[in-house]
């Protein structure tokens, strides 16, 4: 399976108590699902190739909800890792919900088009 692309996709019609921003954590998710949720009004951002919905968290990001917005659905390892602490990734941990299908280079940190 080519990058952008995934076998397994989030759940639209997830009939658990979750709040309707989550999203069920899964094993590989492409560019296209991640464009997808964002679409969708989900926060999604890629962190290290690691996949995190961003969206319950951004009310209580000390840097404010433009710093998650203005990254969603895109590659921020370097954004990310210049601002933050240890503490600070831990934090971020219970956001997760899959590994990106494909490893972005560490020069593009932008979806294929």
């Amino acid at each position: 399976m080519g990058c952008g692309s995934s076998s397994n996709q989030v759940s639209e019609n997830d009939d658990s108590a979750e709040s309707s921003d989550q999203v069920k954590p899964i094993t590989s998710i492409g560019w296209d699902e991640i464009q997808r949720l964002s679409k969708d009004g989900k926060t999604i951002i890629v962190v290290s190739n690691k996949v995190y919905n961003a969206t319950s968290f951004m009310s209580r990001h000390p840097g404010g909800k433009y710093t998650i917005s203005s990254n969603a659905g895109r590659d921020c390892t370097v954004e990310f890792n210049r601002m933050h602490s240890d503490y600070a990734r831990n934090l971020f941990q219970p956001l997760f919900i899959g590994e990106l299908d494909c490893i972005l280079s560490d020069v593009s940190h932008e979806p294929p088009s």
